[in-house]
C-alpha cells in the first residue's frame, strides 16, 4: 500500500468516526436484538471528476458485526493471514477504539459512540435486485444536502449496505464513489479484529494523525478541533 494511501485512510477514520459526534452523543449503550452476525468486504471506486472513465482511487472496507450489535470497521480487507493492516473503528457495547497500526496507536472512549447494530423489520425502501444471493431494498437520501446516496440494503442482514453510491457536489468537491460487497460471510466475525492489540498508545485523535504525518514524511495536519472535543469528553482513564 502506498504511504500515501495508508495517510489518507487515517484521515478517513478518524473523520468518518468524529464528524457526526454532536449526532452520536444521544446513544446509550444497550444491546441490540435480533442482529445478524456477518462479515461483509466491499470494494470501493471514487471518481474525481465524476465523468471519468476510471476511478481515481480504489480500495477494501471491512464492516464486521457481532450478535451483540457491536461492530468493527476498517478502511482496507484483511490479509492473507486475516488481520486489518490499516486503522479501524471498534464499537462496543461500553466501549469506543480507533485502532491504528500504522502508528501502533489507539483512541480510546468510555462508551459507545455509535449506534449498536441491530436488524429492523423492514428496510424502507423498494424492491432491488438480489446480491451476491441475498435480498435488497433500495433506498435514496441526501446527508448531508450537497451528497446524493443511493442504497441497496440487505433485508437479511440487518438491512446494512451491499451497495452503495454517492455523489458529492459543492464549492469544494465534484466526485462521485461506488462501494459494493464482494463477499458476505454469516457468523461471528474474527474475535481480534475487536481487540486493540498489546502495546499500543493511547493517543488523542490529533496525535494519531500527526504521527501518521510524520511517519510520512508530512508536516502534521490539522483536524478539525470538534473532533478532540468529543475525545477529551469521554476518553477512557483505563
Amino acid at each position: 500500500m502506498e504511504r500515501k494511501t495508508v495517510a489518507f485512510i487515517i484521515g478517513v477514520a478518524l473523520a468518518t468516526v468524529f464528524a457526526t459526534g454532536a449526532i452520536t452523543m444521544k446513544y446509550h449503550p444497550q444491546l441490540a436484538a435480533n442482529t445478524t452476525p456477518v462479515t461483509i468486504i466491499y470494494s470501493v471506486a471514487v471518481f474525481e471528476p465524476p465523468a471519468a472513465a476510471t476511478p481515481s482511487r480504489t480500495n477494501q472496507e471491512t464492516l464486521a458485526v457481532r450478535s451483540d450489535g457491536s461492530f468493527a470497521r476498517a478502511n482496507s480487507g484483511p490479509t492473507s493471514s486475516g488481520e486489518l493492516p490499516t486503522a479501524r473503528l471498534i464499537n462496543l457495547p461500553d466501549r469506543y477504539f480507533v485502532v491504528d497500526p500504522f502508528t501502533l496507536s489507539v483512541a480510546s472512549y468510555n462508551k459507545q459512540m455509535r449506534p449498536l447494530v441491530a436488524a429492523p423489520k423492514d428496510c424502507g425502501g423498494q424492491h432491488g435486485d438480489p446480491i451476491l444471493g441475498h435480498a435488497t431494498q433500495i433506498v435514496h437520501r441526501q446527508d448531508p444536502p450537497a451528497m446524493k446516496i443511493t442504497e441497496w440494503l440487505g433485508v437479511d442482514v440487518n438491512c446494512l449496505p451491499l451497495r452503495s453510491e454517492y455523489s458529492i457536489q459543492d464549492a469544494d468537491r465534484d466526485v462521485r464513489g461506488i462501494k459494493v460487497a464482494e463477499s458476505i460471510t454469516l457468523g461471528e466475525p474474527r474475535a481480534d479484529w475487536f481487540l486493540v492489540p498489546a502495546g499500543f498508545q493511547g493517543r488523542s485523535p490529533s496525535e494519531i494523525q500527526a504521527q501518521h504525518d510524520i511517519k510520512n514524511g508530512d508536516s502534521p495536519r490539522k483536524l478539525n478541533p470538534a473532533i478532540d472535543s468529543v475525545y477529551d469528553k469521554n476518553k477512557a482513564v483505563n
